[in-house]
């Protein structure tokens, strides 16, 4: 008789219902991928053996409700996993020094590498295509900050993007005194040297290495946000596979919403991939310095960053994804784009339909007012807290509003963790511990982070069968052998799950 994969009882176990529930249960059952019966080991195996199922022992480990990345981007990274590492860079000199150091051992057609921090380097600047031309005149060079939203280029690189450069403004492309590009490159121009250096990878090889690296973590389903129509297509080669991976819930670019009715129904068959929505940009980023701001930066006076869509083109582009069962999700990182969306979301009462608001780094008390009033979604990551360690420079006594999870929370919004990976590492333990280490009167206890990556999470991405292990629910879940609530924190970085399970597979280790 071939094993059925997705129908057992667990006993023997310590096993998280809800984190909001905060007991302990000791037998699990599930059925054709979800859960029939949470409760006493006793009662589990009378029900496995009425139903014929196999009773597996877990000799006191804990089982948890998997783990749900509300905003990521899967291929980026993968590409980041396969790819030269730059977080640690301190200087120019040793990124140069890197850069020519892989050339040399590697030989690479092209180098592509991300995470690099201008705040970190001694300079105290950015990196140009100047600095780049002394690892390499001759082989291209594709270096993302942490970001995402600045990328730096050498000059072979220019060269090749030159026609599609020059359309863009200085904003974007900043030009030297001789109008030439300097290398760095901003937003859309930024991802057009992006997408140029992936297009050197295998994406099949890129997307596996991604999904592989999810599910080691523990994260059973996440929101792939800005998901191009290359994409799409390698999914659907790719769809056979996806009973090893995690559930993915997309949100296209907005350039696709034209044919966002055709997208939409793309994944009709599966259980594993859905198209959920549709990604906007309202701005930029704080470590760029194009997040709007309503004031000037505190250290670029005269300047207030990017808006990228203004209040009109959100309710525009919002509508139309509402109206055809795609649910808005917009970027806005500074408060004065924050405003903006917040602005169209109430014209088009977008609230009761889950809208979303992606990052909401800095949110002052009328905007958290109005996240609450309007059930807006605020789908955070905690470990900015971490990696914007500067954001004082840029704006002041206004960082005070900076990630305020613990007010937000407290006022009623609905709120999600995520990690924007490969913008923060895709570790939940990691993110968890950042939560907890905010600054002290917006920090977040264990039980709230938890519920935040879990249920908080499957509400932002409409789901009402993930989250938790209630009856009826999909059977997402992870084995560890500590207890989540009692963990200190300075042991998360060291957290590792032993086993992924989604609809009752295991998925980690491979089977």
């Amino acid at each position: 008789m071939e094993k059925d994969f997705d129908s057992y009882a667990i006993v023997n176990a310590h096993i998280v219902k809800s984190y909001l529930d905060g007991n302990f249960y000791d037998g699990i059952v599930v059925v054709n991928g979800r859960v029939l019966y949470v409760g006493n080991s006793d009662v589990a195996k009378l029900i496995a053996r009425q139903h014929g199922l196999e009773v597996i022992d877990k000799k006191g480990l804990f089982l948890l409700p998997g783990f749900i990345d509300a905003h990521l981007h899967v291929e980026s990274l993968g590409i980041t996993l396969k790819t030269l590492s730059l977080s640690s860079v301190s200087s120019i000199e040793e990124l140069v020094s890197l850069l020519k150091k892989k050339i040399q051992d590697d030989k690479p057609r092209i180098v592509v590498g991300r995470g690099w921090d201008h705040e970190r380097f001694v300079e105290k600047r950015m990196p140009t295509a100047k600095d780049l031309d002394r690892a390499s005149r001759d082989i291209p060079i594709v270096l993302s900050r942490v970001c995402g939203h600045v990328v730096v280029v050498n000059s072979v690189v220019l060269e090749t993007l030159r026609d599609e450069l020059q359309k863009f403004p200085d904003s974007y492309v900043p030009r030297s005194e001789n109008g030439l590009p300097i290398g760095l490159l901003f937003e859309d121009a930024g991802y057009l040297a992006w997408n140029y250096a992936s297009s050197f990878l295998d994406k099949k090889v890129v997307l596996r290495e991604a999904l592989n690296h999810l599910v080691s973590l523990g994260i059973t389903s996440v929101g792939w946000m800005s998901v191009n129509e290359s994409q799409l297509n390698l999914l659907a080669e790719l769809n056979s596979f996806s009973s090893t991976y995690s559930r993915l819930y997309l949100y296209i670019e907005d350039n696709l919403l034209e044919k966002g009715v055709y997208y939409k129904t793309m994944f009709s068959g599966s259980d594993k991939i859905t198209v959920n929505g549709v990604k906007l940009f309202a701005d930029g980023s704080l470590g760029a310095r194009t997040a709007y701001l309503s004031e000037d930066y505190s250290d670029k006076p005269g300047w207030r960053g990017v808006l990228l869509l203004d209040e009109n083109k959100i309710v525009d582009k919002a509508s139309m994804a509402i109206q055809i069962g795609l649910q808005p999700a917009v970027h806005a990182i500074g408060d004065e784009a924050i405003r903006h969306v917040i602005k169209a979301y109430r014209r088009i009462n977008a609230g009761e339909y889950a809208a979303r608001i992606e990052h909401v780094s800095l949110a002052p008390p009328d905007i958290v007012e109005s996240l609450a009033k309007l059930k807006l979604i605020a789908v955070v990551q905690p470990r900015f807290v971490v990696s914007d360690w500067w954001a004082g420079q840029r704006l002041g006594e206004r960082v005070r509003y900076l990630y305020p999870f613990r007010t937000m929370l407290a006022r009623g919004v609905r709120m999600a963790f995520s990690t924007d990976a490969p913008v923060e590492p895709a570790n939940p333990w990691l993110t968890v511990q950042a939560a907890e280490n905010n600054r002290e009167e917006e920090k977040l206890r264990r039980a709230e982070a938890l519920y935040l990556y879990t249920e908080g999470s499957a509400i932002a991405l409409r789901r009402r069968d993930i989250g938790k292990l209630e009856p009826g629910y999909k059977a997402d879940f992870i084995i560890t052998n500590f207890n989540p609530f009692t963990l200190p924190n300075d042991y998360l970085p060291e957290a590792r799950v032993l086993e992924t399970y989604v609809g009752g597979r295991k998925v980690y280790p491979a089977q």
